[in-house]
């Protein structure tokens, strides 16, 4: 649908008849005779126009030329009068014609008048705000008013004649095969987005100062020329303003002249709707019988027996004994199994070995009934890793590198986090901390968005060389843990819900222990011997604690038992998110309270910390809702910089500045972190990611030009794509739904060598929920191609898929992975192959 300034064409006529000069009837009209209502009349003639007059004097609005390829402009008005719009449209033919001083004369068309009006684009410095100052006429849009509105598509400036025009023609040279857009190419937003309307002001951000106290300047961008004319005037060329390349369009988290992804608002009504706060679980609120400290001078745990607290549990004696808990399993279940030793009586406080890994308390009363059950965490000092940290330490290093903290929450989307955790999103905005709020996921689900930052590998390649269904095959690649091992880091993995976790997933999972300290087999033992409670689903109350403080709590205890030495970690949680878009509500306190005692304790002074999410929510209400498209693909990233760390690097800080609105990915956290390690002195001419050699640290700039292929972003997930709404009634989108139908009955025909699709119904269509063209730039006027992104659900079982199909004449090709919208776990048990789990409908 064409639009009209910021109007659709149906709207349009209405508008145009509200706010043309000629629907506004002047003063005079209303003149009646008679001397004294003549004289009345005059005057008010000459005091209206005067007004009029006044206002085209002394008005201004700021608007700001983003350097896109395209971009329709909306405005901000310090008068109630309406203006203009402008519209940025690029041009291919380049012209180097400029006016002295950055100034041109517009001829603004004010129904059958025309006056002439100047407008100035300022050369500004890099510190400074970009602007330029025009005179109000009657405009076809009215003010922007409450609420929320979709993003309107393509501008056509040469579609209503009271539209000025501005038109960008670069003066670099365009590659053939990557040429600017035609000049009525312009970008739109996903056309089910939901926008505040005055989120879409294009006013730019102001330049404010770092709270450390430096200034985010950056290099110019490349020079371009304007031409600017309003319809039956001539054009002139000006040259725009130099414009900082760390600012951004307000209403966007991304804009870059490849990538424009639109800052939604979190709190938009059909959204608040679907929520409600989550209260966690009660887990057992009796008290502890016993405790683990550490001694202070010789750092060995003392199991700590509270005596006094024993009629709690028994009116008679008790008799209590402690098992280690080990790893013990074999062939496909290497990681799934644990065992306990044989059980050492206490009856009292009691110092313990420091070898001693994490324990099992048991008391039972004088029947031999088990009253009281308890696991205790406890990191066991092992030789080869003193061993290994002295080494390093005896090369009298000036001093210690940072620690590095991979503090993650699965399924919570940037927009999430700032719903369901605002206490946490705050303290995370305090200065030290930065966000890169471009940061698309490159992948479906957790495993390859984690393969991707902890590797370098998608997950076709991870599959190929360290295949997570064979016995021993993820130990053939190589992890960011094992690089950090190697340079003197302690390691540690730690992650609840143990069903459902990332290596482990249909999946074997790992052979060998593959960090120093690793919790999963006491995770283990704690789901299946202690007291549970669930929520949503999951496990969540493991006797006396929640599984996310085992999982936190366990970033502090390395920290402790391996003090004055680096640790490098990574700390996953699934219970409190990965079910429900709304639990995380339940953790939010709870998450602060960590950073905080992170801060107290010293933590944030040795470490860097990166707090982030895989995807945002992937089924469900939130998923097929407004923003469900975009916060699926956008989950939250932060890094934490201690204050030294900031202060060598005011380099890193400036980048990570500018990087918060560039399009990012976990490539480019894995060569970050990578990065760092060379930082340290500890590792030189680490590989990068091998999946995306265009990736790169974010301690450096992003290139302002990237794009998704660039970032080895697939079409299916890239945030940078434009749509607008079509017919999904269209044969092309009918062809294209039953095409990708096809695809998917093909996967679950052939997958597993053809073992499953006996236990599976072949799918049919059911119905198309919404069909979106894809706006796809670099291509000719007389190109054929097309890119449409479908929803639509099929029979049996009513599953919802989201597809995008590229169409070249008459063929379809479905690029990248499918969506399942709504949840496969009660369709789909019959089978327990991971790539036909969301197509599968089971049989009865």
């Amino acid at each position: 649908m064409e639009r009209i300034g910021l109007l659709t064409e149906t709207d349009a006529p209405k508008r145009r008849e509200r706010f043309t000069p000629h629907a506004r009837k002047p003063p005079y009209l209303t003149c009646v005779s008679g001397k004294l209502l003549g004289t009345i009349c005059v005057f008010c003639v000459l005091l209206y126009y005067l007004i009029i007059s006044d206002n085209f004097q002394t008005s201004k609005q700021i608007f700001n030329f983003p350097l896109s390829n395209s971009s329709a402009l909306s405005k901000t008005n310090d008068t109630t009068s309406p203006s203009t719009e402008l519209t940025v449209v690029f041009h291919e033919n380049p012209t180097t014609t400029e006016l002295q001083d950055n100034q041109i004369t517009v001829i603004i068309i004010n129904g059958s008048d025309s006056s002439d009006e100047q407008i100035t684009l300022p050369s500004a410095d890099e510190d400074q705000l970009v602007q330029t100052t025009t005179v109000p006429t009657e405009a076809i849009t009215n003010e922007p008013t409450k609420g929320t509105t979709k993003h309107p598509n393509p501008v056509n400036p040469a579609s209503e004649s009271h539209t000025a025009s501005v038109h960008w023609q670069s003066t670099t040279k365009q590659s053939p095969n990557k040429g600017l857009k035609d000049a009525d190419a312009t970008s739109t937003l996903h056309p089910e987005h939901s926008i505040n309307e005055t989120s879409l002001t294009t006013e730019r951000q102001s330049h404010n100062k770092d709270p450390d106290g430096i200034d985010a300047k950056s290099t110019p961008r490349p020079q371009h020329n304007a031409t600017v004319a309003t319809p039956g005037t001539k054009a002139k060329t000006i040259a725009p303003p130099v414009v900082p390349k760390s600012s951004v369009i307000k209403g966007f988290l991304v804009w870059t002249p490849e990538c424009q992804i639109p800052d939604l608002d979190p709190f938009a009504p059909s959204i608040r709707m679907l929520f409600n706060k989550k209260v966690r679980p009660k887990c057992l609120q009796t008290k502890q019988l016993t405790e683990i400290s550490i001694e202070e001078a010789t750092g060995k745990p003392i199991l700590n027996f509270k005596r006094n607290l024993t009629t709690s549990y028994s009116p008679g004696p008790l008799s209590c004994c402690y098992s280690e808990i080990i790893r013990f399993g074999s062939g496909n279940s290497i990681d799934k199994k644990f065992k306990f030793t044989n059980c050492t009586n206490f009856n009292k406080t009691s110092h313990l070995d420091p070898t001693l890994g994490s324990i099992l308390v048991t008391c039972k009363n004088e029947k031999k009934s088990t009253v009281y059950k308890n696991i205790h965490v406890l990191i066991p000092q092992k030789e080869s890793v003193r061993k290994r940290l002295e080494s390093w330490q005896a090369k009298n290093e000036s001093s210690r590198p940072p620690s590095v903290i991979l503090f993650g929450i699965d399924s919570i989307s940037r927009m999430n986090l700032i719903r369901t955790m605002p206490l946490t999103t705050k303290f995370v905005q305090n200065p030290g901390w930065f966000e890169m709020a471009g940061y698309n996921k490159i992948a479906d689900n957790t495993f390859p968005n984690l393969m991707a930052l902890l590797t370098g590998y998608n997950s076709t390649t991870a599959y190929r060389k360290c295949n997570p269904k064979k016995v021993g095959g993820l130990e053939s690649c190589s992890f960011l843990w094992n690089e950090y091992e190697k340079a003197g880091y302690v390691t540690a993995y730690s992650e609840d819900a143990q069903d459902i976790s990332t290596f482990n997933y249909i999946k074997v999972g790992f052979k060998k222990q593959p960090t120093d300290c690793y919790l999963r087999p006491v995770m283990l033992a704690a789901e299946s011997t202690l007291t549970t409670s669930n929520m949503d689903g999951l496990k969540f109350c493991l006797g006396f604690q929640s599984a996310p403080e085992y999982v936190y709590d366990y970033i502090s205890q390395v920290r402790n038992a391996y003090k004055g030495h680096p640790f490098f970690g990574l700390f996953w949680t699934n219970t409190f998110s990965h079910n429900s878009y709304y639990a995380p509500t339940s953790m939010d306190s709870k998450i602060l309270e960590y950073f905080q005692t992170f801060n107290s304790s010293g933590i944030l002074n040795e470490s860097i910390i990166l707090f982030f999410s895989d995807h945002g929510m992937r089924f469900g209400h939130l998923r097929q809702s407004s923003t469900g498209h975009l916060e699926e693909r956008l989950p939250f990233f932060y890094i934490w910089l201690p204050p030294s760390f900031r202060e060598k690097h005011p380099e890193i800080v400036q980048a990570l500045k500018i990087n918060k609105n560039r399009l990012t990915n976990p490539f480019d956290v894995h060569v970050t972190l990578k990065h760092l390690l060379e930082l340290t002195g500890r590792a030189t001419n680490l590989p990068k990611a091998e999946d995306c050699p265009n990736c790169q640290s974010l301690f450096k700039t992003i290139p302002e030009s990237r794009s998704c292929e660039d970032a080895a972003i697939e079409d299916h997930w890239c945030t940078c794509r434009a749509f607008h709404n079509v017919n999904k009634k269209s044969p092309k989108v009918i062809e294209a739904t039953l095409r990708t139908i096809e695809y998917i009955n093909d996967i679950v025909k052939h997958a597993n060598n053809g073992t499953v699709a006996h236990l599976c119904t072949p799918l049919v269509l059911k119905t198309i929920t919404y069909a979106n063209q894809e706006v796809i730039p670099h291509v000719s006027a007389n190109s054929t191609l097309e890119g449409y992104q479908i929803s639509f659900s099929t029979n049996p079982g009513g599953a919802m898929f989201e597809t995008t199909v590229r169409v070249d004449k008459q063929k379809f090709e479905v690029t990248g992975t499918i969506s399942r919208l709504n949840s496969y776990e009660k369709q789909a048990k019959c089978v327990n192959v991971e790539a036909v789990k969301k197509y599968c409908a089971c049989k009865k």
